[in-house]
């Protein structure tokens, strides 16, 4: 852990510069890869007003409290960063959480298909049948267009396909580029 001190005054004891980085050091256990803490201390008429900036694991969270006693002041940002901490990483695990879920029961309904259909690719002789795994999972919204507006997307985006919901008939419709340059256009059917 680095922490780094800038004072305004040049007035912060060693003992205080231990306080801080010990106080920091706690919050180093909310993250993966801490990078470092930056502590901004300035006097201004008897009132200490402390800054602290926390880097690590690509979040940059930053608090601020003035007081009268600097230990004070310290003490209260610590509990600022804490409590953001805690609403972060609340956030984001609840919300990574449900797409896992969400993305899990994709997949095994994938499986479920590939093996009810008997779609799963022969092993070549002397390999292990490798388990089917989902690398990526990517959400969008299907636009209402146009074949020719779906064309014209796919080339914009540089995609070897393009799925959408035409205009028409309101149904799914995938257009994809075959390998003699030309277009394919898969229609589902119920």
């Amino acid at each position: 852990m680095q922490v780094q001190f800038r004072d305004m005054e040049g007035s912060l004891p060693p003992a205080v510069r231990e306080y801080a980085e010990k106080k920091i050091s706690k919050l180093e256990r909310h993250f993966k890869s801490f990078r470092n803490a930056s502590v901004v201390h300035e006097e201004v008429r008897g009132r200490h007003t402390v800054e602290i900036t926390l880097n690590g694991d690509g979040v940059l969270l930053r608090a601020e409290d003035s007081t009268s006693d600097l230990r004070a002041a310290i003490d209260r940002v610590v509990d600022k960063l804490e409590a953001q901490l805690a609403r972060f990483k609340g956030k984001r695990f609840r919300s990574l959480a449900k797409r896992e879920r969400e993305d899990m029961l994709h997949a095994e309904e994938i499986m479920l298909t590939l093996e009810a259909t008997g779609e799963e690719p022969a092993p070549e002789p002397g390999e292990e049948t490798p388990p089917f795994r989902v690398a990526r999972i990517k959400r969008f919204a299907l636009k209402p267009s146009t074949l020719e507006e779906a064309a014209m997307e796919m080339e914009m985006l540089q995609h070897d396909f393009h799925v959408f919901l035409d205009m028409e008939t309101q149904g799914v419709r995938v257009l994809y580029r075959r390998k003699d340059g030309t277009y394919g256009l898969l229609i589902g059917e119920e």
